[in-house]
């Protein structure tokens, strides 16, 4: 296999479609005080709760 000269590459890299970083929620923010929120995801309900020992939960 022959190797990818510069010219190529950057060609290789326009062609390709950018990937971004998903964004990031602070817990604070997200719950707002509450131990426990609901999302709502293509019609169904789910349950994102903080624990006693501080772990995370998702339920539906």
């Amino acid at each position: 296999m022959k190797p990818i000269n510069p010219a190529q590459k950057n060609k290789l890299k326009t062609a390709l479609p950018s990937v971004s970083s998903p964004p990031i929620y602070r817990i604070e923010q997200l719950f707002d005080g509450a131990r426990q929120v609901r999302l709502l995801h293509k019609g169904q309900e789910y349950r994102l709760s903080i624990t006693k020992a501080d772990k995370l939960i998702l339920t539906k």
